[in-house]
């Protein structure tokens, strides 16, 4: 990333606008990212290179180029507002790669919006640049000499007990660990991030986007050890209660509001939007779990207003069974 190079840039960017000049919807080979998606990861990780590099006009004038070809739509960048707003004061949130991390970047940056939060990309702690960059530009700290930061590679281990200490509360928050390579490792970027909670303490929330997979969660879980907050998920050191209905019905809205400005012809925000109307279906699935039945018709309603199957038809099989098993209780 700190190495991109603007004409190669330019390059790229203008054969997938090429692209979406001739088919709009694209239905080509299935890549991590759609022809909008790779826009918005080709201009951002230029722009976030120019801030590493402290050339914030040049950042911005970057970010401004990829959302005039294409790029940063309202809904990404709307959805990165949201994920900011769901995160208390100076709280640290954890992203998985570029069409999360890169609109935050682009509202951090050029919209100077929720800068006291910390944006820390998971999947960059596999480099040597990244962590060193954010020592040196954040509050944030790893805990380790910049020595074993820099060349850690892997740690043997196997399924046990991990213990964070919560500076807040003075106990440990201990859950099960398990490795994440060849059931006998733990590869970089888990180190650098269980390296980063125990530097943090807990001192600052911590939070991972929506859109993660389960195998980069350090095998934190759902509905346990992480508390779903909205479309964040925060590491439930303190034991806090789910939001109550209102509170969430007040704060997912804004979020559903979002689906209308999202580009069905881009794959990457079709999925996004599935994975909105997931959380919704795993909230009701708790509630119904936990005797909260009242909470079965709100939600339902919101998933056929804003996220009906006749436009987002389910993938998952066992989603669409919950759902219409969902409909029966009404």
């Amino acid at each position: 990333m700190n190495q991109m190079r603007l004409a190669l840039v330019r390059k790229a960017s203008q054969e997938m606008e090429m692209v979406n000049r001739l088919a709009p919807h694209y239905t080509g080979d299935l890549l991590p990212l759609d022809p909008y998606g790779k826009i918005t990861s080709e201009w951002g990780a230029l722009a976030v290179g120019y801030a590493t590099r402290q050339q914030d006009d040049s950042a911005r004038w970057a970010f401004a180029q990829g959302r005039l070809r294409g790029g940063f739509s309202d809904f990404l960048v709307g959805h990165a507002r949201a994920l900011l707003d769901q995160c208390r004061p100076a709280g640290i949130l954890l992203s998985p790669g570029d069409l999360i991390t890169f609109p935050l970047a682009y509202v951090q940056l050029v919209n100077h919006y929720r800068v006291d939060v910390s944006v820390v990309d998971v999947a960059l702690l596999a480099t040597t640049w990244y962590p060193a960059y954010l020592e040196k530009t954040t509050s944030l700290r790893f805990g380790m000499p910049a020595a074993a930061r820099d060349t850690v590679a892997y740690m043997p281990w196997h399924t046990g007990p991990w213990h964070v200490f919560n500076a807040r509360l003075q106990t440990s928050f201990t859950w099960q660990l398990h490795p994440t390579y060849d059931s006998t490792y733990l590869q970089r970027p888990d180190i650098l991030l269980l390296a980063l909670l125990q530097a943090n303490e807990f001192r600052r929330d911590v939070y991972f986007t929506h859109a993660f997979q389960e195998s980069a969660q350090l095998s934190l879980r759902l509905n346990q050890e992480l508390l779903q907050r909205w479309i964040v998920y925060q590491v439930n050191a303190s034991g806090e209660p789910e939001p109550a209905t209102a509170e969430y019905l007040t704060h997912i809205v804004p979020v559903l509001d979002l689906v209308a400005k999202a580009n069905s012809n881009s794959r990457n925000e079709v999925a996004m939007i599935l994975g909105l109307r997931y959380d919704l279906l795993d909230r009701l699935q708790r509630s119904l779990q936990v005797g909260r039945s009242a909470e079965v018709k709100p939600l339902l309603a919101l998933v056929d207003h804003y996220l009906s199957e006749a436009t987002y038809p389910f993938e998952s099989p066992e989603e669409k069974a919950f759902y219409k098993y969902a409909k029966t209780l009404q």
